[in-house]
């Protein structure tokens, strides 16, 4: 009978780590790290933020420092981007007109600091994979 008890309590014992292990934790969808540079002409644009929409779910949001570095955030506790094809905005010199970029992604407003758009759509799709991505724009 002490052997019954030994297994079960065993079996339990996995049981809960396997879930505690297996949740991590945390909810929502599997993360990659994401962090890189704003630059205008070669110089770091400081105080910008940096928007990546995946093509479902929440997007993830980063701000340059003074040196136009950026990393992602997914929400205030878990850092990174959902793993996939992801259009980018980058916002400067405050908060965008609305109707500032049109459906087909034609920039309406120049009223940014520096020459740069309120809101500049990326032009290209940037994948997120399951790793570190590091990834640079060069305005």
């Amino acid at each position: 009978m002490h052997s019954i008890r030994l297994k079960i309590s065993g079996a339990a014992g996995v049981l809960t780590l396997s879930l505690l292990l297996g949740c991590g934790g945390k909810s929502g969808p599997i993360l990659a790290p994401v962090e890189g540079s704003v630059t205008k002409d070669g110089q770091p644009i400081s105080g910008a933020q940096v928007m990546f929409y995946p093509d479902a779910g929440r997007p993830s949001v980063g701000q340059t420092d003074g040196d136009g570095h950026y990393s992602l955030r997914f929400t205030a506790d878990r850092p990174g981007a959902v793993l996939g094809s992801h259009q980018v905005t980058i916002t400067y010199g405050g908060r965008p007109e609305p109707g500032a970029i049109s459906e087909t992604g034609e920039k309406r407003s120049a009223g940014g600091r520096g020459g740069i758009p309120k809101e500049f759509n990326w032009p290209e799709p940037v994948v997120i994979e399951d790793r570190a991505n590091h990834v640079d724009f060069a305005l």
